[in-house]
């Protein structure tokens, strides 16, 4: 996952951010890494809503009708269990 300032070319000066995501199919487990990288007025700590997509269930979920996992992510990293 990237992260820039999305209004200047600030990136262009390594300010940016990065997070590695991994999926492991056999656990049903996101990693979510730490955070890489920072840059001035970057959002410290979020909210995650985190929802799997299948074939069949994957544009336009309507809230309440998918098991959504909701993390608060501080940039440690974290495992989350579907």
């Amino acid at each position: 996952m990237y992260e820039g300032h999305n209004e200047t070319y600030n990136y262009e000066k390594g300010e940016w951010a990065t997070v590695d995501l991994q999926w492991d199919d056999a656990k049903k487990t996101l990693t979510i890494g730490p955070r890489q990288g920072s840059f001035p007025g970057m959002i410290a700590e979020r909210q995650l809503n985190i929802v799997i997509a299948t074939p069949d269930r994957n544009a336009g979920l309507e809230p309440g009708t998918v098991d959504v996992k909701t993390i608060r992510y501080t940039g440690e990293s974290i495992m989350v269990k579907f």
